[in-house]
């Protein structure tokens, strides 16, 4: 039986770490059942746009529509692809995204219901009917019952961890498991520490072939001196059963 990937679910992204101690973290979306993170996220009502060009402002495209009230700085905001632009590989189009690929942005400065400014830029200006979008609040917290969501429906996960900032001594990580049933104690999965951001030695990944009901990741800094610049994602296996 063939095995499918799910697209990558991000947990935490451009994460200025601060905690010295496990903290754990995730965008938060409308599937809450044992508090999931998977899926696009609460979609808006209304749409946004950007000036001409690639830009870190997003704003509303509707005068005082207010869609980004109730949205803080480290909230996540996703664009999938604009619904009358469909570039390709190779496109002469102004947006090229790739068709299909999700855009996911991080609030930075959330400047008023109808505006704020995201981490990366994107250009958002081509639809001239504005652009679709969802969010996810993120949540994060050090207690027994911060950080898990649901695994249970894969046949594996493969957590991937990357600092692409780094000015502490080292950022630590901890990947945890636990049943909802029997053996409902959480497991320390796997364990270790991020000690540079050069390309190549920032980077680790684990993979869990028989996963618990429920996973979280835990991270921390050790040597604080800065800022940091975290990111955390889960992909998912399944049997496909076609």
């Amino acid at each position: 039986m063939p095995i499918t990937r799910s697209a990558p679910t991000t947990l935490v992204a451009n994460y200025n770490l601060a905690a010295t101690s496990y903290t754990y973290s995730f965008f938060r979306g409308p599937n809450t059942v044992n508090g999931s993170p998977l899926g696009y996220g609460v979609k808006s009502e209304h749409r946004v746009k950007t000036a001409a060009g690639a830009q870190t402002t997003v704003s509303t495209f509707t005068a005082s529509a207010a869609p980004f009230t109730g949205l803080v700085a480290g909230d996540m905001l996703l664009f999938p692809n604009a619904p009358t632009v469909t570039p390709v590989t190779g496109s002469t189009a102004t947006n090229t995204y790739p068709l299909g690929r999700q855009q996911e942005r991080i609030i930075t400065v959330a400047t008023d219901d109808n505006n704020c400014d995201i981490h990366s830029a994107i250009d958002m200006s081509i639809d001239t009917t504005g652009y679709a979008f969802y969010w996810k609040k993120f949540k994060t917290g050090t207690e027994t019952e911060d950080g898990w969501f649901k695994t249970a429906d894969f046949s594996g996960v493969q957590f991937n961890i990357q600092v692409t900032t780094l000015n502490a001594a080292s950022i630590d990580y901890s990947i945890e498991g636990r049943n909802t049933g029997p053996n409902t104690a959480a497991q320390q999965l796997d364990t270790g520490s991020i000690t540079s951001s050069a390309l190549g030695s920032n980077a680790h990944s684990f993979y869990l072939g028989v996963p618990y009901d429920q996973c979280r990741v835990g991270l921390k800094v050790t040597g604080d001196t800065g800022t940091q610049a975290v990111w955390v994602n889960v992909i998912g296996e399944y049997f496909d059963g076609r």
